[in-house]
């Protein structure tokens, strides 16, 4: 009797030592699925922000080639003026205000930082240049008074190259937006999480 009971009574060590060996195991397979599932919810959140922005750089592709498209008809420069002032420069000073908010945290990515720093840069250069041809159109009539035909050439010339210049400016921002794009295919793809894209593209 006295065997069996510490028989027994080893035998319940051994039980209890295995349900503390069990408890630890259960707590670490409970604690790594639980920080799996933070950080798939991260990487969720991520997602989702990158499709949000996927609106901003939408917007800033289709304005810069709206303008591009105008640009192309060879416009006078009062007509650019006035289409620039009443309603293109809004929607290019919402979109770089927009788009000068994003941190690094937010592009998750190496490709959809390349192609915020290209979209952020080109649509610039482009701003600036539309605005050294609003303020000729601006200083056009004061001189076209005394204005020789040399003169008159050179600057149709200066207008022609700056229309060329932000034209040129646009493809950069095309080929960023198409980047941008392709990133987040993959990105969403890999994560499992619907994409947004095709909503965006609707209303491109």
């Amino acid at each position: 009797m006295y065997d069996w009971m510490n028989g027994s009574a080893g035998l319940a060590s051994w039980a209890q030592a295995f349900g503390a060996v069990a408890a630890i195991f259960g707590a670490a397979y409970l604690g790594s699925q639980q920080i799996k599932s933070n950080h798939q919810a991260i990487e969720k959140e991520k997602a989702l922000k990158a499709g949000a922005l996927l609106a901003v750089y939408a917007s800033a592709s289709k304005n810069c080639r709206s303008l591009s498209e105008l640009l192309f008809e060879l416009p006078e420069l009062n007509v650019l003026s006035l289409r620039w002032k009443v309603h293109i420069k809004r929607m290019f000073e919402s979109n770089l205000h927009v788009i000068e908010g994003i941190s690094a945290q937010d592009l998750v990515k190496y490709e959809f930082m390349v192609s915020h720093t290209v979209i952020h840069a080109y649509m610039r250069a482009i701003r600036d240049l539309v605005c050294e041809l609003v303020e000729l159109a601006e200083s056009a009539e004061d001189l076209a008074t005394h204005r020789p035909v040399s003169g008159e050439i050179k600057i149709k010339s200066s207008i022609a190259y700056k229309y060329g210049q932000i034209s040129e400016h646009n493809k950069f921002v095309q080929l960023a937006w198409d980047e941008y794009k392709g990133a987040y295919k993959e990105y969403v793809r890999d994560l499992g999480v619907a994409s947004e894209l095709e909503k965006i593209e609707r209303y491109r």
